[in-house]
């Protein structure tokens, strides 16, 4: 039934259950409707936002057939469903009723109705079958147990056996990912070592953990994937090795490999353009032999680097010695050059 400031509608039982209770202040305006109600252990006090929401809405629900002589007649013509009553003359009084409710101390609001063979949250159970929360059709003695901090199987524990807990890894060396052997499921981290990453493949050292860089170190597997130095694809520090055969540092830039460690007649420069011959490699001095030394793509007059041209004279009468004071240098003689002066002898 609903009770709206001295006027009573009578409600659909399922809809009292569900509907907000009285507010607590009713409970000593009518003296005369204490059976089956609860004592309040505090003098009760309204708050302005529920005297206003009363006010409003013109009704409040009592949770107790007793209450339909309360204050007032029924009245069943008034829409019965919803119960939307128009205040009587006496709710005039309500500012002084909003005045001295700021003087008692908040309790909030209070269940004035105990009816502990009653479920009012629908979920099947009531507080005689150890509901420990009626209000809250997840809580109850078959309710799943979740890492909420509130018991929902009503066991008296709080979060024991939850269904969703968080498994915990044990972070020995501090780098974010802890021992897969370690694992504790729990709502909370069993200590502040705990982390929720696992698969660390050696929990001593900071640097192994599953993404680290993998190096050249001889046999560590920093990054965790089963693979060691030259074996992991994603080696950092690995060099690639070019063979020198003829053994003047520079290697065939066509004849490599991969390794961590220098391998014998294997060298880091793979710039040699001739790997057949020790006076052509690049940084050779360019001499006047017929061959590329410094592997630079000019051989000989070609190459303004060249070092050991020859000097020419100028041989202007064509009898085969030629005029001191007229010379030229390179490897070959240039046309009318000759390489005896005329004073030779």
């Amino acid at each position: 039934m609903s009770l709206g400031f001295g006027r009573i509608l009578p409600l659909d039982p399922t809809e009292l259950e569900r509907d907000s209770l009285c507010p607590s202040v009713l409970v000593g305006l009518c003296p005369w409707i204490r059976p089956n109600w609860r004592e309040m252990p505090h003098p009760p006090r309204v708050l302005v936002t529920r005297w206003r929401a009363l006010w409003q809405s013109g009704h409040c629900v009592v949770r107790d057939a007793q209450t339909q002589a309360f204050c007032g007649r029924r009245r069943d013509n008034l829409h019965p469903q919803n119960a939307v009553i128009r205040p009587p003359r006496w709710a005039a009084l309500f500012p002084a009723l909003l005045a001295l409710s700021a003087c008692v101390p908040d309790l909030g609001t209070y269940k004035l109705h105990d009816n502990p063979g009653h479920d009012f949250d629908g979920d099947g159970f009531t507080e005689d079958d150890n509901d420990c929360d009626d209000q809250d059709p997840l809580i109850h003695p078959d309710g799943e147990e979740r890492c909420n901090e509130i018991d929902d199987d009503c066991n008296g524990l709080v979060d024991d056996s939850p269904a969703d807990p968080t498994a915990w890894y044990y972070d020995g060396d501090g780098d974010g990912y802890g021992w897969a052997a370690s694992e504790q499921t729990t709502c909370v981290a069993p200590g502040p070592a705990y982390v929720t990453l696992d698969d660390d493949c050696d929990d001593t050292r900071s640097d192994v953990y599953p993404g680290a860089i993998e190096y050249c170190d001889g046999g560590t597997d920093e990054d965790c994937d089963g693979l060691v130095d030259l074996a992991d694809d994603s080696v950092a520090d690995d060099a690639t090795w070019y063979r020198d055969l003829d053994g003047d540092g520079h290697g065939n830039p066509d004849d490599s490999q991969q390794s961590c460690e220098q391998i014998a007649g294997w060298v880091l420069l793979g710039d040699d353009c001739q790997d057949g011959s020790v006076r052509i490699y690049p940084g050779h001095e360019e001499e006047c032999d017929g061959l590329d030394n410094d592997c630079d793509g000019r051989i000989d007059d070609a190459d303004d680097d060249v070092t050991d041209p020859v000097t020419w004279y100028a041989d202007t009468d064509a009898d085969g010695f030629g005029d001191e004071f007229t010379t030229a240098a390179s490897c070959t003689a240039p046309h009318g050059y000759v390489a005896e002066p005329t004073n030779a002898a």
